[in-house]
């Protein structure tokens, strides 16, 4: 069986995830210094924009102690072009065996997502013991993974979706949550109009609430 990286060990005082979304790659790398300056050095970058593979790149370049993911790869063709940028870690929104193999085969830290207890079967028959619970909020969010806890006591969940600064803590309160992801930190207002320190303000206080945690 293939060894397995746990995404999880790159957590460190923050169990948060920043999930960004840019239209060009220079939002990125200013997005990415702002989590940095309010202490946060993890972002997951979402393949859903064509800037994106080029913002993952140029973070790298320019914020280097920033660890630095991608998100939404949904084809082994993304997976390889996700490394290629240099992502460091890669996070899928469903789960196929063809994709996870493929994921798998690049040797980075992978997080697979499940919403169901068929879809936890399948990606813990590969090996995995860590998946991406999305969207936690449309797929019964804290009672759902309760239940999965008691069902699979050996999975931990990182749940994205519909997850924010009022709800984060009923999730990492949970003892099967090592993180929780999410897009509030990045808001889409703050990015067009580069409003930079409000990142920062927004990670600062992240960081605060949450740090204590775990």
């Amino acid at each position: 069986m293939t060894k397995i990286n746990k995404i999880s060990d790159f957590f460190r005082n923050v169990p948060i995830l920043p999930i960004l979304q840019v239209s060009n790659t220079g939002d990125g790398v200013l997005a990415a210094k702002a989590l940095k300056a309010g202490g946060i050095n993890m972002v997951e970058v979402v393949l859903r924009t064509r800037a994106a593979l080029g913002a993952i790149e140029e973070i790298r370049s320019a914020v280097p102690d920033m660890i630095v993911g991608a998100g939404t790869i949904t084809t082994p063709e993304l997976a390889w072009n996700a490394k290629a940028a240099g992502a460091q870690y890669l996070i899928s929104p469903g789960s196929t065996l063809h994709l996870l193999e493929a994921m798998l085969k690049t040797e980075l830290p992978t997080l697979p997502a499940i919403a169901n207890p068929s879809d936890i079967i399948m990606v813990r028959e590969l090996g995995f013991s860590e998946m991406k619970f999305f969207p936690a909020n449309i797929n019964g969010g804290v009672k759902a993974l309760k239940v999965f806890g008691e069902v699979f006591p050996e999975i931990s969940f990182c749940p994205t979706g519909g997850v924010n600064k009022e709800n984060a803590n009923s999730y990492l309160d949970m003892n099967n949550v090592f993180a929780v992801g999410g897009s509030w930190l990045l808001s889409e207002d703050n990015i067009r109009s580069g409003n930079w320190q409000a990142i920062t303000g927004v990670a600062k206080q992240v960081v605060e609430m949450f740090s204590a945690v775990r």
